[in-house]
């Protein structure tokens, strides 16, 4: 049962602001990921803010979903990290791409997880204590740039007609590929590799995004 809390224009609000940074994040190119750089923040002065950002929760009674957001946080950064390690390129599979440093992939988790700690009390929060927080976040998503594979990423931000549409073209590509293999041609190689790797894309985007709504639904 929702608690009275829950039930409060306020307490919405901050569970759609978390919806909206984590929605952010999982359109962040998966090759950007890997090349971003974070600077370590200050450790005495991120403390101060969290420190603040708890208080703030208690408050209000958003200790509850403080911690459900940053665990929900820390899931997606885990899983964006986990898939990027596995995916389909233009010409066959990212084997030898580095995931970036371990403290590379650290700054970007405290990164996501301090924007939603923002999120959750950013309606109680002075201007500067909210750019103190999420600046991070910010900083990666600025520097979110479109790598080598972009046309196979962000697939699950498209309308689901548009990537039925791009699936129903690959697998027809497949097939003219199957195809001309049939007579022996080594160029069936060249038309087959895109459109597989295509379809496993918008298969991938496709559970995304059903994973990205079934979150929005359950913050709601």
């Amino acid at each position: 049962m929702e608690s009275v809390a829950g039930a409060t224009s306020e307490f919405r609000d901050a569970r759609r602001r978390v919806a909206e940074v984590l929605g952010r994040f999982e359109k962040v190119d998966p090759e950007a990921l890997s090349l971003i750089a974070l600077a370590t923040p200050d450790v005495a002065r991120r403390a101060a803010l969290r420190s603040k950002v708890e208080a703030v929760a208690s408050r209000t009674d958003r200790l509850d979903l403080l911690a459900e957001a940053e665990t929900e946080a820390r899931e997606l950064v885990f899983r964006r990290f986990s898939e990027s390690g596995f995916r389909p390129q233009p010409f066959g599979l990212n084997w030898l791409q580095s995931l970036g440093t371990a403290p590379d992939r650290a700054a970007t988790g405290l990164a996501v997880v301090d924007a939603v700690a923002v999120a959750v009390v950013e309606d109680e929060l002075g201007d500067e204590d909210v750019v103190g927080l999420s600046a991070p976040f910010e900083t990666l998503l600025r520097a979110d740039l479109p790598g080598a594979g972009a046309m196979l990423v962000g697939l699950e931000a498209r309308p689901p007609w548009a990537r039925a549409v791009l699936l129903v073209l690959a697998v027809g590509s497949t097939a003219l590929a199957v195809s001309i293999a049939a007579t022996g041609s080594p160029i069936a190689v060249f038309f087959g590799v895109l459109p597989v790797a295509l379809i496993v894309a918008l298969l991938r985007a496709e559970r995304r995004a059903r994973r990205a709504t079934a979150g929005v639904s359950r913050l709601d």
